[in-house]
């Protein structure tokens, strides 16, 4: 599932709005209130239609069944609340809606519309949706493997606010079972982080399979030892002994029907698929290239065992020796690794080790993290997971002039807001573009204080003039207002008096 196209009417701050996206990444920049992260909102209120109630869609065979995913409880369909309305000349404007526009494949959904028509009204009117919702569930039901679209929101704020897990959830957890498959959805569109939640889940997943390992290596030493004793026997010509026979078949029978349990449960499936989306995204993005932030890729995964069943310690060891538990890693390794651990678990959960497919959302995706990983980032997230779709916001010009504008796959819409009309504007390629372009271009911004330049074009007017006493008084303010960049400062101005 891919979004195509977003039209939004008297939805927060727009009156009427429209974005289209592309396959693969989209970037969202503009100034603070330029409507970002109201764009982002109207996009999980109308993504949210898949969770609503389908009543009965019948299937193919000609057998009906309700939508899946409204009845198992973990995802809900958006209801606007009044804040939610456009508010001019002390009123909430309505009609209020949010419309998008989807693809499953090569298949295009009808538009789906959640929409508010007065402040009296209380619920999302159901024509709105009910098309786009039937064809979405029609696609669904056909067969129980059928693929699942994954969804995720990473707000500003994650993974800083923890979500509280439920005895309901906690229990789904701590379970050596496979997850239930629609407890991929739990809390995807909230601004709290499930990151603990998953987080733990590979803990019990790993202790489980070191205690089976353990366990069917001492029975593997039982056997060995067992199959001594009866070589023995045969050597010295001593009669069958039925006890040991027997005991010897018993444990042979039980270490093939461990080794099936094991197999069958998918809990190592499971941690191979997270382990390696780890693994993929700390790695290099360019072989030819492994210096760069090579301190970043992940070697190993470790989980220490404690004697309480409730306190726990996991580690990343990384390639360069170091080894830190979770909770000391830098904030910007910690947002990243829990991103990745969000979307994997939430991918698997949903689809087993098939790649993962849908959208995902994240709001200022260049929070806490390094400059050389602010320039990587989108390409972490690309090469682990090629099939999602990418929505994210941003404030730095690194993460633009790092992202290739194709056609049908990446693109950068830029928001802005005149005092009168917001609106948006998509990008030419930036690819490449030296920081001070992307910043003073793109981003509207100075590469350094204007006070600075006020002052070198001062100089360079008085110097021009032959006022020697002015401009010595403009070169000693500037030497203290640059502290230890007054060298290159003035550099830059014997150059462009060379020019002269």
């Amino acid at each position: 599932m891919k979004l195509k196209i977003l039209t939004i009417e008297n939805f927060r701050c727009f009156e009427h709005y429209e974005l289209k996206f592309t396959d693969g990444i989209n970037v969202l920049i503009g100034k603070n209130g330029t409507g970002k992260t109201n764009a982002l909102q109207a996009i999980l209120a109308g993504l949210s239609f898949i969770f609503a109630s389908d009543q009965k869609t019948t299937e193919k065979s000609g057998r009906e069944k309700p939508n899946p995913l409204y009845t198992n409880g973990f995802g809900k369909m958006s209801q606007f609340v009044e804040m939610d309305a456009r508010y001019q000349f002390r009123t909430f404007e309505y009609p209020m809606f949010v419309e998008v526009g989807t693809v499953i494949g090569s298949k295009d959904l009808p538009l789906a519309r959640l929409e508010k028509i007065s402040e009296k009204s209380t619920k999302v009117k159901a024509d709105g949706y009910k098309k786009a919702l039937h064809a979405f569930v029609q696609n669904h039901i056909s067969t129980e493997k059928s693929l699942y679209p994954l969804l995720a929101y990473y707000s500003d704020g994650f993974p800083h606010n923890p979500s509280k897990l439920s005895k309901r959830i906690s229990g789904f957890v701590n379970s050596p079972n496979p997850l239930p498959r629609f407890l991929a959805y739990h809390q995807w569109d909230t601004a709290t982080s499930n990151a603990l939640q998953w987080q733990h889940r590979y803990i019990v997943v790993k202790n489980r399979l070191q205690d089976e390992k353990s366990e069917m290596i001492n029975a593997a030493g039982e056997i060995d030892f067992l199959e001594g004793i009866i070589a023995k026997q045969v050597q010295a010509g001593a009669p069958d002994v039925p006890e040991l026979e027997e005991k010897m078949e018993n444990l042979m029978n039980a270490y093939t029907n461990r080794t099936k349990e094991v197999y069958n449960s998918g809990l190592e499936n499971e941690e191979g698929f997270v382990t390696h989306r780890i693994r993929r995204f700390t790695e290099p993005v360019r072989p030819d290239f492994n210096f760069i932030n090579w301190e970043f890729s992940v070697r190993q995964i470790i989980v220490n065992r404690t004697k309480s069943t409730s306190d726990y310690d996991m580690q990343f060891e990384f390639s360069n020796g170091r080894s830190m538990r979770f909770e000391q890693l830098p904030m910007g390794y910690r947002r990243l690794l829990s991103i990745v651990f969000d979307i994997s678990y939430r991918a698997f959960t949903l689809n087993g080790i098939v790649e993962p497919e849908g959208i995902v959302i994240i709001d200022e995706i260049e929070l806490h993290l390094h400059p050389s990983l602010a320039q990587e980032v989108l390409d972490r997230f690309r090469k682990t997971f090629p099939n999602i779709q990418f929505i994210v916001s941003t404030h730095s010009p690194l993460v633009i002039s790092n992202l290739k504008k194709e056609e049908g796959k990446n693109q950068i819409i830029k928001l802005s807001f005149d005092g009168k009309e917001y609106k948006p504007e998509y990008l030419d390629n930036f690819y490449g573009a030296s920081y001070d372009t992307s910043l003073n271009e793109v981003m509207e911004s100075f590469a350094r204080t204007p006070k600075i330049d006020f002052l070198i074009d001062t100089y360079l007017h008085h110097k021009r003039k032959g006022k020697e006493a002015e401009a010595k008084t403009i070169l000693l303010e500037l030497e203290d207002l640059a502290g230890p960049l007054y060298k290159s400062i003035s550099e830059e101005i014997a150059r462009k008096l060379k020019l002269d």
